[in-house]
């Protein structure tokens, strides 16, 4: 059984000169890496900003042996050629015995492991703050 490698975070730019350094979609196209896709589905309209019919797809890469290599995201027009930057963006990234992942922006709305570990059972009382300074609950 494979052992799982250490996770490193890593920023976005990190990441993607990791990818374009390692030449992993070069070396994708050219038939070294299988790629398989993992989700295909319309972006939404007002973020992805791209034309209709525009496919958002996530992508894993793995080698010959079936190990992955790369998760990467990318709009892929109807015309095929690929949207936004005009080549894939490296989420994931299996390099020197680590895997290498994006650092969680909470700015961008990409905290979605922190709000999943968030406390979502905790008591909610007094929630108007105005109402609580006017009228306080003492207790002796």
């Amino acid at each position: 059984m494979a052992r799982t490698p250490p996770i490193r975070v890593v920023t976005a730019r990190e990441l993607r000169a990791m990818f374009n350094n390692g030449r992993y979609w070069q070396r994708a196209k050219a038939g070294e890496y299988r790629e398989t896709i993992i989700r295909d589905g319309h972006p939404s309209a007002p973020k992805a900003n791209e034309p209709f019919c525009t496919r958002s797809q996530t992508i894993i890469y793995r080698d010959a042996d079936g190990r992955r290599i790369a998760v990467v995201h990318q709009y892929l027009r109807q015309d095929g050629t690929l949207g936004a930057s005009g080549a894939p963006d490296p989420k994931k990234l299996w390099h020197e015995a680590w895997c290498t992942k994006l650092a969680v922006d909470l700015r961008r709305g990409d905290g979605a492991r922190l709000l999943r570990e968030a406390p979502h059972a905790a008591p909610l009382r007094r929630l108007d703050e105005a109402a609580a300074a006017r009228r306080p609950r003492l207790r002796w």
